[in-house]
C-alpha cells in the first residue's frame, strides 16, 4: 500500500467530523512549554543506499565486527520494499 498523504479537502472533512476548527485544536491540551518552537537541526535527507552507507560507517566504530549469520556478509543492496513485495501472496510462484 502506497503512502498517500491526506489532501487539504480530506483534512477539512476530518476536522468537520470531529468538530475541530483547525489541526492546532487537536493539540490544545499539550502545554505550550513542551511544544517545539523551531525546526529540529537535522541533516538533509538521504536515499536508502546513502543511509545504509552512513549506518555502516557508524557501525565500523564497533570493536566487534564479525558476523556469524549464514556463510558471511556480502556487500549488496536490496531495497526494503522487496521484503514487502515478496511477502504478498499474489507474487508467490
Amino acid at each position: 500500500m502506497r503512502y498517500i498523504p491526506h489532501t487539504a479537502k480530506d483534512q477539512q472533512i476530518l476536522l468537520e467530523s470531529i468538530k475541530a476548527a483547525s489541526i492546532n485544536d487537536l493539540f490544545r491540551d499539550v502545554p505550550e512549554k513542551t511544544k517545539l518552537k523551531k525546526g529540529l537541526p537535522l541533516p538533509p535527507p538521504l536515499s536508502e543506499p546513502e543511509l545504509l552507507n552512513e549506518l555502516i560507517k557508524v557501525s565500523e566504530k564497533n570493536k566487534f565486527s564479525s558476523s556469524f549469520l549464514g556463510a558471511g556478509c556480502y556487500n549488496h543492496f536490496v531495497p526494503s520494499v522487496v521484503k514487502h513485495i515478496v511477502s504478498r501472496s499474489e507474487f508467490y510462484t
